[in-house]
């Protein structure tokens, strides 16, 4: 017997999904877990105790305002998801009966759906199957809840995961992964991913212990721009869109109050003197210039300085050298060199060239390098340590650290 089912309305809304805590779930970059558990708890998450256990996912209990916040202003997390519902089910009809239960006229406006279904040792072992079921029982109580509109520019994204006969099932609260900042319209080969740049600088130090920044093979400027904006304390754009915005309790006024970003207040002593952002291709620089033009606040006084430049020409002395006498800490350079097939031959040269550069001429800075496996730095060059392994492009690469 199928539970009756009535139609939507504001209050019970309000009471059964606003007035409620609920499990969200952040899912981190592999690499990136502990950068980002620490980042979700100085944002006042508190990982509950049931998820300590895989390190790649992040569960939190919280009302709507929590996952506004999060989704605004956490930078490394990959993605959030709402957990609705843990049940047992070995048979197709028992997972039916049970998704079914789930007040999905509460959680969603009509729409299309996205079901992707994940199996792991249970009777139910056929994906599609599930994913059907799925969508079966999501569609058939929006019709029993009186709700015959679809609409057709809707798409919300339903995971399902089979693991023992116990389904977990949860809904793709982000929609574009958190990463897709909005500002990155002009592209350069192979780009970073916003959060693994913004990852790399915080495990560098930044910016608190170091004193200035120099991207000089900036691409479409992603190293200075998350820079910039982690100096601010700025995430999201205000025009990126969520996939929580085609929710019902989701309302404009609401999201606007609770997802405010929060200027960062650095000491003066770990205030950022300069940053220095510059390739030598001067159509890239220009892109860049205006990717940060989007993300910035109209005149940002501290804005990068761009610059077209050969990384071998760089006088990092001068550079240093224009900072304040009194400046103790470390100037930080940041590289995502071109490799494989963005290096027209030779990469290996390349590389020896490029580590011995970094130990001759870049005496006192604190250097971070994104490298293949085979494209690691030398053995006899002591100082670097692999500090990060992240996934780039499909690929497996590591971040090398240098202290000079």
């Amino acid at each position: 017997m199928l539970p009756e089912v009535f139609p939507p309305s504001a209050s019970r809304v309000k009471k059964q999904i606003e007035g409620r805590d609920h499990v969200f779930a952040l899912v981190l970059p592999p690499g990136l877990e502990e950068l980002a558990t620490k980042e979700a708890q100085e944002l006042g998450l508190t990982r509950l105790e049931a998820n300590k256990g895989d390190a790649s996912i992040f569960e939190f209990a919280g009302r709507m305002a929590q996952l506004y916040r999060a989704s605004t202003q956490l930078r490394l997390a990959g993605r959030i998801l709402l957990r609705v519902a843990d049940f047992h089910a070995s048979a197709r009809e028992e997972l039916f009966r049970q998704l079914y239960k789930i007040p999905w006229e509460l959680w969603l406006r009509p729409g299309l759906l996205r079901v992707d279904a994940h199996i792991k040792t249970s009777r139910i072992s056929h994906e599609g199957m599930a994913s059907q079921t799925t969508s079966e029982a999501i569609m058939r109580r929006w019709l029993a809840a009186g709700l015959t509109d679809v609409d057709q520019s809707i798409q919300h994204r339903i995971i399902i995961r089979l693991e023992d006969n116990r389904a977990l099932v949860s809904i793709d609260a982000s929609g574009q992964g958190l990463y897709h900042r909005g500002w990155r319209i002009e592209q350069a080969q192979a780009p970073l991913r916003e959060n693994l740049a913004a990852g790399i600088l915080k495990a560098a130090g930044w910016p608190e212990r170091v004193s200035a920044l120099l991207d000089p093979m900036c691409g479409s400027g992603t190293f200075s721009i998350e820079a910039w904006g982690i100096k601010h304390g700025l995430a999201a754009p205000s025009d990126r869109k969520w996939a929580f915005f085609d929710w019902p309790v989701f309302t404009p006024k609401t999201f606007a109050y609770h997802s405010r970003s929060q200027e960062s207040k650095l000491p003066d002593f770990c205030k950022v003197q300069a940053m220095w952002t510059s390739d030598q291709d001067a159509n890239l620089v220009e892109k860049a210039k205006r990717n940060f033009q989007r993300y910035a606040s109209p005149g940002a006084l501290d804005a990068p300085v761009f610059s077209c430049a050969d990384f071998f020409e760089i006088d990092p002395h001068a550079l240093r050298s224009s900072l304040p006498a009194n400046e103790k800490r470390a100037p930080l350079l940041v590289l995502n060199p071109p490799y494989g097939l963005r290096l027209e031959s030779g990469d290996n040269r390349f590389f020896e060239r490029l580590y011995q550069e970094l130990v001759s001429r870049f005496t006192g800075w604190r250097v971070a390098v994104l490298a293949l496996s085979h494209q690691a730095p030398p053995a006899a060059i002591k100082r670097f340590r692999p500090v990060l392994k992240l996934r780039h492009g499909g690929l497996d690469t590591s971040v090398w650290f240098l202290q000079l």
